[in-house]
């Protein structure tokens, strides 16, 4: 890995490798989980939709085609109290194409015009880019209640961590969209741009010094603010929440959060993992089978453990009325779990699926960015043969103790109206 200090908050991480067939570009912007959630997100949409030079999607595209069909994307996410908003161009690598050794740095440029210069109406940016994108995430806001296996693990985050950042929706909030202009979202942009902790990240066969030429713009400008570290939730909770709602739903879903503890990096991370994958991240997992296949309660049932807030999730779609029976089986399994009572043969099963999806993880130039990015967030260093080692060093002894420190905190059911 080399690291470059650009100046004025800006860094450059490049991630050398030949095994990718294309060169990954990315940009971070890092903010906390406050009020201007709404705008990040707004402008994480508003920014590629065209720049200075091409200033509409038309003209965008066309450079992006004439970079040989590179693809550009934004996207927003949250890591524990951090708002991340992303930016991403992969272009071909061109070893493997006839004569564009250029290619990279061209597409770091590119990136750094979306990110630094966005088309503009005078000094606000486009009133029509912003006005069409409110839209969109209004009806994306409105959307993520239709997806409701998505839509109950919000709901548990919301209940579990209320009045925490980790408990805001980090796309932001319908209520504010309204309050939104062009003159509003340009001032955030600005301000913003000029003191959000930035950093580009690249994955590739690439030429360090040429790189850092082609991303020198990302910090010209900027005042450059502390880089932010990731806090998790509280690991405290206290009695145990039930929350039902209901809806026009023919199955059921269910969500229960456990809080643990263990964050990226950190103790007991790995065995945290293989805890989870052991009890529902793998169709040979105790829910999968007793839930799904054994008692045929639920029609999909599965754990995953959020390391970066020291919590394990439960979601399952079930019968209307089966609730609480899920729920209870959900218990027993995590308390068979902190007693030990499960084959050596389950522990190497989930470890070879997390060692799996680490592998895989690594194959992906974005994903392997991310990774790495995340893990810095917690002053920790993501090395996939370590983390490989760790998780494959966890012993059932681990697993049980780490399933003993599972607190249910929250049990949230979204059911039908009708019940019967």
């Amino acid at each position: 890995m080399i690291a470059r200090d650009l100046g004025n908050g800006t860094r450059l991480v490049i991630v050398p490798s030949a095994k990718f067939k294309t060169v990954s570009v990315r940009v971070h912007l890092q903010a906390g989980m406050d009020g201007g959630r709404t705008c990040r997100s707004l402008l994480a949409a508003v920014l590629t939709r065209g720049t200075r030079t091409f200033p509409d999607m038309t003209a965008l595209q066309r450079r992006l085609d004439d970079l040989y069909g590179a693809v550009l994307g934004a996207d927003t996410h949250k890591i524990a109290d951090v708002q991340l908003t992303a930016f991403t161009l992969s272009a071909a690598d061109p070893r493997f194409l006839a004569d564009a050794p250029e290619l990279p740095a061209q597409a770091a440029a590119l990136l750094g015009e979306v990110v630094r210069e966005p088309a503009r109406e005078g000094r606000l940016l486009v009133p029509a880019y912003v006005a069409t994108e409110k839209e969109n995430l209004r009806r994306l806001l409105r959307s993520q209640k239709d997806f409701k296996a998505g839509y109950a693990a919000l709901r548990l985050g919301e209940i579990m961590f209320a009045g925490e950042p980790h408990g805001r929706n980090e796309l932001g909030d319908a209520e504010d969209i309204d309050g939104i202009d062009a003159a509003r979202l340009s001032a955030h942009y600005d301000e913003w741009i000029r003191t959000a902790p930035l950093d580009v990240l690249v994955a590739g066969d690439v030429d360090a010094d040429a790189m850092a030429t082609a991303c020198a713009a990302f910090a010209r400008g900027r005042a450059g603010g502390p880089r932010r570290a990731a806090h998790p939730p509280r690991p405290e909770c206290g009695a145990v929440r039930t929350v039902y709602e209901e809806d026009d739903v023919r199955q059921a879903r269910l969500a229960m959060g456990f809080r643990h503890g263990a964050v990226i990096g950190g103790a007991g991370h790995a065995a945290a993992e293989v805890a989870s994958g052991m009890l529902g991240g793998f169709p040979h997992s105790k829910l999968f089978r007793r839930v799904r296949e054994k008692e045929s309660m639920a029609y999909s049932v599965g754990s995953a453990y959020d390391a970066a807030a020291g919590v394990l999730a439960v979601s399952a779609g079930i019968a209307a009325d089966a609730c609480e029976r899920t729920a209870a089986m959900v218990r027993e399994a995590v308390g068979e779990l902190a007693r030990g009572e499960f084959e050596e043969d389950d522990v190497r099963a989930a470890q070879a699926g997390i060692v799996r999806r680490a592998r895989s993880a690594g194959d992906v130039p974005a994903s392997m960015l991310v990774q790495r990015y995340v893990w810095s967030l917690f002053g920790a260093q993501y090395d996939e043969d370590e983390w490989v080692r760790a998780v494959q060093s966890v012993t059932g002894a681990d697993v049980a103790a780490a399933a003993q420190r599972l607190r249910l905190d929250t049990v949230y059911c979204l059911r039908g109206k009708e019940r019967g």
